[in-house]
This record gives structure tokens, C-alpha cells and sequence, in this order.
């Protein structure tokens, strides 16, 4: 992504999203979809189409209410997300105002790019764990 119009400074969600993100479709099982999840350490998916556009999430919740269900009929529909050139600080903001541990990083058509989790005192990537922990998502 080109960083035009930007001072060099400035840190964008970009710098900070992991790119590892588990995600299902509307006609698979919730408990497959958790399963592959679990599987890779997250305790949530998004809900994607074909074309990678974000539907919805699913988290642990919903797939231990009834694994044989759909991940249509359970999913948490149109998630909040993020741009990549979002700033930082808008990122951070939305998650302490909300009870999420981590926002979808998408483009401007909805196509998952990532996951923003925050950042540590470091400016280090938030790590995954969050997103198995998130009271928000699980």
C-alpha cells in the first residue's frame, strides 16, 4: 500500500494487523468452522463469501450451542472493521470503546485482509491470543 499524503511517522493498522485469520462459509457446520478455528488457536472466524468479502463472525459461543447448525443460521452478522490506512489511534480507540479484542482489517470492497488486536507498549503486534481470549468474540 502506498503511504502518500502521510507523514513517515505515522503508524497505520497496516503495521500493526496479523494476516492470519481463520474463516468459513454460510453453508458450512458451526462446528467445523470452530474446529478448523480451535485448531490454528483462535476462539473465531469470519464468515466469508467466494470472493473473500466479510459476511459475519462466529465464535466459540455459537459453536458450542449447536455444532450441526449453519454458519448462517448462528453468525454475528456485518462485523465493525477497519481500513489498512486507518490510524493507529483510531484502531486502538474502537477497541477500548468496545467489548472486542480484536476488529477485521478489510479493503474498501470488504475483503478480509486481517485482524488489528491492538498494539503492546512496545509497538509490537498485538498476538493471537487475544483473539482466543476476546469476551467479545467467544
Amino acid at each position: 500500500m502506498i503511504r502518500e499524503n502521510r507523514e513517515p511517522e505515522s503508524l497505520w493498522v497496516m503495521d500493526q494487523m496479523q494476516d492470519e485469520v481463520p474463516t468459513c462459509r454460510l453453508d458450512e457446520s458451526v462446528g467445523q468452522a470452530g474446529a478448523r478455528a480451535e485448531e490454528r488457536g483462535y476462539a473465531v472466524s469470519a464468515v466469508v463469501n467466494e470472493n473473500g468479502i466479510v459476511l459475519g463472525v462466529i465464535g466459540k459461543r455459537d459453536w458450542n450451542t449447536d455444532p450441526t447448525a449453519s454458519v448462517e443460521q448462528l453468525m454475528d452478522p456485518a462485523p465493525t472493521t477497519l481500513r489498512p490506512s486507518d490510524p493507529l489511534e483510531k484502531a486502538k480507540q474502537m477497541l477500548s470503546e468496545s467489548d472486542r479484542g480484536a476488529v477485521f482489517v478489510t479493503d474498501s470492497d470488504g475483503r478480509l485482509l486481517g485482524v488489528f488486536f491492538g498494539v503492546n507498549e512496545k509497538k509490537e503486534p498485538g498476538r493471537k491470543q487475544q483473539l482466543a481470549d476476546s469476551e467479545g468474540w467467544s
